[in-house]
């Protein structure tokens, strides 16, 4: 009896302690002490002097720090030599049969290849975002998937705005091997459009020893370079990537490409790491960092922000160090101090629910970040969503809003906000009732909150569940138009759906707008004179002007610094002898573009 007693209070002091570090493990996960490290060694001098070269623009100071850098520095600035027979491969553009609108008006497929649907247990390794889109300064719209059979990644491209799609390039797996993950972006560099895809291989349908590769294009698919990001350690796989790129603030020379990715364990599925790394010369070499490496981390999506103060880095996680109840976390580094700094940490969505599924954006023109997640709210997987003022302070750390509050589950938000424009799109899937359903909704003003689109984007009728994560983008050459791709059940296929879909306008109440924007002109068709109305949200050099369908300026109605404020101009063309016909008034402000179609009827 007495020995049965010691064995009792044995288990139970055991069981106290093991709940009491647990219980510790989670107040330092979410309150983790952060001390400034400041390296002085040579290679951080230089990274550093690297940033600020960058910054000031000074590309002959740049190329010299790089080089040097590179030559006493290989341990840092690593290149990985590229093998003989790589096992990802680019194999060329593929000829589709052609498709015309499939059912219903914005509706149209971009390949009839299935796609992987990847699993949606994004914390032991699987990842539901294997369909992604996106598009360039030129208006040009680029779709990339896994195909279902894994063997292959389809890249494909659209040049009038969605309506009919090519494919551009495939890349191969070498056999057995095949695609795991990926995740690519659309940059400019000298007026050509580049796209940067990060892209995880692994050894077998069943494995998750992923090798992570970088592969660059021209945006008609050719001039592929593949290198290899960073060697996979030994008994893990670097898997689920996401990339970006600072290309629309910087020149071609000096472009940086960022990649977030999990150091997976398949041996210790709770014990993920979260990594980076940055190409300060188009993938040529790779200087690594730990965004966080204490916790089991997934979830990941990166962005760097160059406003107001300096450039820094940011990482989204999420991690189930309670099992029942996953937390979001943004981890951030100033790029200055990247790969030799230590990280700070924000709790975005500081809630007892459990969030998960999250993507960060930067809105280029204020520097103001917004993050999107998926949050249980009684039981209910919903649509949560916060951000931080224009100018970057922090996140609000105890409660946030949500896009979709509904009683059906509503999963993968993909959040999206190009360079060119202010708005912030975000794509979801509804699920439940009879069918699924792909939604939308935006914001140009996050703390006003999200306009959803009234309908959804397409219908589904009973049957399996969609199991691919829908993206979304904006269209430069289309005011105000949301693209996004998607799935139907069964994956079979992948469709574009583009519509000029409904925003809400939002100003101050002493009159000066939150956001830019650039209304339609009123009345439209005109003769001989019509109005338009805009809007900017800050101080500075504006232009509006007015082109024919030729790509000719026919008219420049403002051409001059403005302050802050809500304008409108009246066009009339009984003077410029113009013809009846289509024409395009462009306004541009900063970094903000936006272009607006317009009819003349004589």
């Amino acid at each position: 009896m007495r020995n049965l007693l010691t064995v009792s209070l044995l288990l139970f002091a055991l069981t106290a302690y093991s709940q009491s570090v647990s219980m510790q493990r989670i107040q330092e996960e979410e309150n983790p002490v952060y001390k400034e490290v400041v390296d002085n060694s040579e290679y951080a001098k230089l990274w550093r002097q690297l940033c600020e070269a960058k910054k000031s623009g000074n590309g002959q100071l740049y190329a010299s720090i790089l080089q040097e850098l590179r030559t006493n520095y290989p341990d840092r600035m690593h290149t990985i030599p590229p093998q003989q027979n790589n096992i990802l491969n680019a194999c060329g553009p593929l000829v589709e049969p052609p498709f015309v609108s499939d059912w219903g008006n914005f509706n149209t497929r971009v390949s009839a290849s299935s796609v992987y649907s990847g699993g949606t247990n994004t914390s032991m390794g699987e990842n539901p975002k294997t369909l992604r889109l996106r598009s360039d300064s030129l208006g040009s719209l680029y779709c990339a998937f896994i195909k279902s059979t894994r063997d292959s990644l389809i890249l494909c491209k659209s040049s009038n705005s969605g309506q009919n799609w090519i494919v551009i390039q495939r890349f191969s797996a070498t056999a057995p091997a095949v695609f795991h993950s990926f995740d690519f972006y659309a940059t400019d560099s000298a007026n050509v459009t580049k796209l940067g895809f990060a892209v995880s291989i692994v050894s077998s349908a069943v494995t998750t020893d992923g090798q992570l590769y970088f592969a660059l294009c021209n945006g008609d698919g050719s001039n592929v370079r593949i290198s290899q990001i960073q060697a996979t350690p030994g008994g893990r796989g670097l898997i689920n990537p996401a990339i970006m790129s600072d290309g629309s603030q910087h020149p071609g020379d000096m472009t940086y490409w960022y990649v977030t990715y999990s150091s997976y364990s398949p041996s210790t599925p709770t014990a993920n790491d979260a990594l980076a790394a940055i190409t300060p010369n188009w993938g040529t070499s790779w200087t690594y960092a730990v965004a966080r490496n204490t916790f089991n981390d997934y979830d990941l999506d990166i962005d760097y922000v160059t406003y107001p103060t300096g450039d820094s880095v940011y990482v989204i996680l999420a991690n189930n160090l309670t099992l029942t109840n996953a937390n979001l976390r943004v981890r951030k580094i100033s790029l200055a101090a990247f790969g030799t700094g230590a990280w700070s940490q924000v709790n975005p969505a500081g809630s007892a629910a459990p969030e998960y599924g999250s993507q960060l954006s930067v809105n280029r023109a204020t520097g103001q970040i917004v993050c999107t997640f998926t949050s249980v709210q009684s039981g209910i997987e919903t649509i949560g969503y916060n951000y931080t003022t224009p100018g970057g302070a922090s996140f609000n750390t105890t409660s946030y809003g949500f896009i979709a509050n509904q009683p059906n589950a509503t999963v993968f938000p993909m959040l999206s906000i190009n360079p060119y424009d202010n708005i912030f799109r975000v794509a979801y899937l509804g699920k439940g009732g009879t069918r699924d359903t792909i939604k939308y909704a935006s914001s140009t003003d996050p703390s006003a909150g999200f306009t959803r689109f009234a309908g959804n984007i397409n219908y589904q009728s009973t049957g399996p569940s969609i199991d691919v994560a829908p993206d979304v983008t904006g269209v430069k050459t289309i005011s105000s138009v949301g693209g996004i791709v998607f799935t139907t059940v069964g994956n079979a296929g992948s469709y574009y759906h583009g519509e000029n879909f409904p925003l809400v306008g939002i100003s101050n109440n002493n009159g000066t707008p939150d956001g830019f924007s650039l209304s339609q002109n009123y009345p439209n068709p005109f003769n001989p004179s019509t109005n338009i109305k805009y809007n900017i949200p800050v101080s500075g050099f504006v232009t509006l002007k007015v082109y024919n369908i030729l790509g000719n300026e026919v008219a420049n109605l403002v051409n001059t610094n403005q302050t802050a404020g809500e304008y409108s101009i009246d066009f009339n063309t009984s003077s410029l002898n113009l013809s009846s016909g289509v024409y395009f008034y462009k306004l541009t402000a900063g970094e903000f573009t936006d272009v607006k179609k317009m009819s003349l009827i004589k």
